[in-house]
């Protein structure tokens, strides 16, 4: 597909600037003059460029672990300088080898597993990550890069492009990709030197990706030229800030949800990543006779509260993959109930109806029940009505007693439990619904009579050695001597 001419003295000036860059004369890059970074690590440890040896050195493009190739000179911190007035962006390239060669930009990233690095050509990564940019979301990716456009205009004009080829964002994107490629460097020098001291360290510094970086920038503001509303944007204070009430309110205590911080992080880009996906963008035009600025409004839809809560309850509940943590699902149960969050109570409750009416249940199956009491029009009431619906499919021969008596399957059960404890000369409330006598007598097509069950009972060979059996076998047998005249 053909590039779109030029029509704007802005688009015309900036490819005009970016043909003088691709046709310049390759120099030397001077010395770089130490800066804070963006993370705010000091610049002063990064290999120097010198000024007689500015060549590529050969990299392998691609993913990484080699985390020396940030302190021995293979990567390095290029200034940018000036180009025909205009400052260009700081970048990373090879390190110098070659002499009278111009630096090529790398692009630096994490590795799909977090433990390296990836580089790769500047271009090549932003037409990259242009393309993983789902659609809905260009206009919020766009609005978040607006400083990095080549003009105002510029970025009004790529705001009016849906289709097609957009240049200017193209070259926001690839000077994101070259700003965070710096701070990844910065913080690979400081992996590399903590590998160096101990080749088992845990690394100190995490690398951005792309749409970590978009989502860190704060949303530009300019009266002038636009109208840029965010109130309606949630902070990330906020979002954390909700997450632990909601923790303590329904858990109790935030310890007991496993990976508690990065679950409370992964709360807020989910639910930053909802909002931003419901951009609202209105625009204005420009008067060609008074000169009227244009009005330009970009505005975010919070989720109702009870999304909102629902969201946060999932993960509580379920976990994260991407936060590493199960929530509650691996948590001891008895400190959940103890902890005398909401949570803990409904737990409770559930697994005292599913006790009650002979329903096993593991402790995620609990967890999923108690997960959809606080979801949109969920109660304990629904859980536990539920809950008497499965007793009545389990059990089949009790559904007169479950539907129209109002038992439970433990009412029903209890003259067999009882009839065990005593045959068997166990101790009260040892036998409970679950057991596979009293199992046997409650799902068969119809309830056996209590004498059929105690003769069902005295099977077990445990029975032979109680006492009622020893007195019933000495009588047995006297009755039989009496018969046959051996006893008076």
């Amino acid at each position: 597909m053909a590039s779109p001419k030029p029509t704007t003295p802005a688009m015309k000036a900036a490819i005009a600037a970016n043909k003088k860059l691709t046709n310049k004369k390759p120099t030397p890059t001077p010395t770089p003059t130490p800066r804070p970074s963006i993370t705010g690590q000091p610049f002063a440890d990064a290999p120097p460029v010198t000024g007689d040896t500015a060549g590529l050195k050969d990299v392998t493009m691609g993913a990484s672990n080699q985390w020396s190739q940030f302190t021995d000179g293979t990567l390095t911190y290029n200034q940018g300088g000036m180009s025909g007035g205009v400052q260009l962006t700081p970048y990373i390239s090879a390190g110098p080898s070659v002499k009278g060669s111009q630096p090529t930009s790398i692009i630096i990233t994490p590795s799909a597993d977090g433990k390296g690095f990836t580089t790769q050509d500047a271009d090549a990564a932003a037409k990259e990550a242009i393309s993983q940019i789902p659609p809905s979301l260009l206009p919020t990716y766009k609005v978040k890069l607006k400083a990095l456009y080549p003009s105002d205009k510029a970025f009004r004009d790529s705001l009016k492009t849906t289709t097609g080829i957009d240049v200017a964002f193209g070259q926001a994107v690839k000077k994101s990709l070259e700003e965070l490629s710096v701070s990844n460097f910065y913080n690979g020098i400081n992996n590399a030197k903590a590998l160096a001291t101990d080749p088992k360290a845990v690394l100190p510094a995490a690398l951005l990706d792309f749409n970590s970086y978009v989502s860190s920038r704060q949303l530009p503001t300019d009266p002038t030229h636009s109208t840029d509303s965010t109130r309606s944007l949630t902070t990330e204070a906020d979002a954390l800030q909700e997450f632990e009430g909601t923790t303590r309110a329904h858990v109790g205590d935030p310890s007991l949800v496993n990976n508690y911080m990065a679950l409370a992080h992964a709360y807020w880009v989910k639910l930053h990543a909802t909002e931003l996906a419901r951009t609202s963008i209105s625009q204005g035009t420009r008067d060609p006779i008074t000169n009227d600025t244009q009005t330009q409004s970009i505005s975010y839809a919070q989720l109702k509260p009870e999304d909102r809560l629902a969201m946060q309850i999932d993960l509580i509940t379920h976990g994260d993959a991407k936060a590493k943590s199960t929530g509650i699902l691996n948590v001891d149960s008895t400190k959940l109930q103890e902890a005398g969050g909401l949570m803990g109570q409904a737990y409770t409750k559930i697994i005292k109806a599913a006790n009650e009416q002979g329903i096993p249940m593991t402790h995620n199956e609990v967890v999923d029940r108690v997960n959809k009491v606080f979801s949109k029009g969920g109660s304990v009431d629904s859980q536990i009505a539920g809950i008497g619906q499965l007793a009545i499919a389990h059990y089949s021969s009790l559904a007169p007693f479950l539907e129209k008596g109002g038992l439970t399957v433990k009412d029903v059960a209890s003259q067999y439990q009882k009839a065990k404890e005593s045959e068997l000369e166990l101790p009260a409330g040892s036998v409970n619904v679950m057991d596979p006598t009293v199992q046997t007598a409650l799902r068969g097509d119809k309830l056996p009579s209590l004498s059929d069950y105690i003769a069902q009972v005295r099977q077990d060979p445990a029975w032979r050695t109680t006492k009622n059996a020893n007195e019933m076998a000495a009588g047995l047998l006297d009755t039989i001597l009496k018969t046959w005249g051996k006893v008076g």
